[in-house]
């Protein structure tokens, strides 16, 4: 942020700026959350957190921030930006959050669609065969066969620092069993996502 973005005792404030392109197949409530960052308001460790929804067109629909449960706001079908700010006087605390997955309502179509956080990227299904992104199919597991794409994380860690995050199930077949599900990894040097898909029938 600029000079003119100082504290009272002249400490600089820098910022974060998390950027989600989110597909969206039909009508619904839409809710902006970054679990463990916007789960707390005086207790939080950074300076603000705001996140805002914006259309196709660049059209503003709504914002977010802590306790992102007073803030649902209903969207139709479409292509939808999320931008998520992120303040603190320390680059080094923000450089953390690169990463960070957003977590995603159901009814969102990811396969058909990007998903973005941060400086990383994955592409669809469809998008799967650009040049240093390609799909792989891996070794199925119960229901659901799985493709992933392993990128780079632009900055290593400290330490091996390991998660498992599902975050979306969508709609389920007559097995009541989810139909897609999206899984981001992360590793000390790799982000590795993977789409699931249910191999059962009644879809």
């Amino acid at each position: 942020m600029g000079p003119r973005d100082l504290l009272a005792r002249g400490k600089q404030i820098h910022r974060v700026l998390l950027t989600y392109k989110i597909p969206v197949t039909k009508s619904i409530e839409f809710r902006i959350d970054l679990p463990q960052v916007m789960s707390y308001l005086y207790e939080s460790p950074y300076d603000c957190v705001l996140a805002q929804i914006f259309s196709a067109t660049k059209e503003f629909i709504g914002a977010s921030s802590s306790f992102p449960e007073r803030y649902t706001h209903k969207v139709d079908k479409g292509e939808y930006t999320v931008q998520v700010q992120v303040r603190h006087t320390e680059c080094s605390r923000l450089e953390l959050l690169t990463d960070t997955p957003l977590q995603l309502p159901k009814g969102i179509n990811i396969v058909s669609g990007s998903f973005l956080t941060g400086n990383v990227t994955l592409m669809s299904v469809d998008a799967g065969t650009k040049k240093g992104m390609g799909l792989v199919k891996v070794k199925n597991k119960a229901y659901f066969k799985r493709y992933q794409v392993k990128l780079k994380r632009r900055r290593q860690g400290k330490t091996n620092y390991y998660a498992r995050k599902r975050l979306t199930v969508q709609d389920k077949n007559k097995y009541n069993t989810p139909k897609y599900r999206l899984i981001v990894r992360f590793t000390n040097n790799d982000v590795i996502a993977q789409i699931a898909y249910s191999t059962k029938g009644g879809q």
